[in-house]
């Protein structure tokens, strides 16, 4: 079996079952509104057809876009919603991914890469329900950091996790993290990430101000 037949095994009985529970789109990226949350599904397959695997990722509709200036917007995020999700701006389920070589399998095991994916599906789904809320976007934003504590982009999440649920001095302290990593010796990063703490503190501004 090859990938392409593993695509047409998806097609035909895979992505039914994500439309039945609102996902929309089209083959390989489907989506659904979750609340205050955009839910993706994305099937993907290895260049050389070795390795074929879906993702599921979130993306918080109250982390606003134009928050981060003209920067973005530039660089061609300024569609960021339900057709659209740059990599560096979600949080990709670290565990429920699917991964199979198509090569494992014959063509008369259909069912075989069926029973593979209902399952990743099912566990899936709890995934996006469990994450999809401010609890559990810090969670994943200090899960990331647990692993790597310079991802700059995981604090700047879980700053706005403690703006939007008041934890001020936590975020404030997050921005002074932030500032020294970024000045770090040795440490070089783009122009637009040296801005990202003083986007928080001006964020931090406006809710000291309510």
């Amino acid at each position: 079996m090859n990938s392409q037949e593993i695509r047409t095994i998806v097609r035909a009985e895979i992505v039914p079952l994500l439309r039945k529970v609102g996902f929309k789109g089209s083959y390989p990226h489907l989506h659904r509104e979750y609340g205050d949350y955009w839910q993706y599904w994305s099937f993907y397959a290895h260049y050389y057809g070795e390795t074929f695997y879906s993702e599921c990722a979130i993306w918080p509709k109250w982390i606003k876009l134009e928050w981060f200036g003209r920067n973005l917007i530039n660089r061609g995020f300024e569609k960021l919603d339900a057709t659209y999700c740059e990599g560096f701006l979600r949080f990709d389920a670290p565990d429920e991914s699917l991964r199979i070589n198509p090569k494992h399998y014959t063509k008369d095991q259909r069912d075989k890469i069926q029973d593979l994916f209902i399952p990743a599906i099912k566990e899936g789904l709890a995934w996006l329900e469990d994450h999809s809320s401010v609890n559990g976007v810090k969670e994943l934003a200090l899960w990331q950091l647990r692993g790597a504590p310079s991802t700059l982009w995981a604090h700047v999440y879980a700053c706005m996790c403690e703006l939007k649920e008041g934890e001020l001095d936590e975020a404030s302290k997050r921005i002074e993290v932030m500032r020294k990593e970024i000045n770090r010796p040795g440490n070089s990063y783009s122009e637009f990430i040296k801005q990202l703490p003083d986007l928080l503190e001006r964020l931090l501004t406006i809710e000291l101000k309510k």
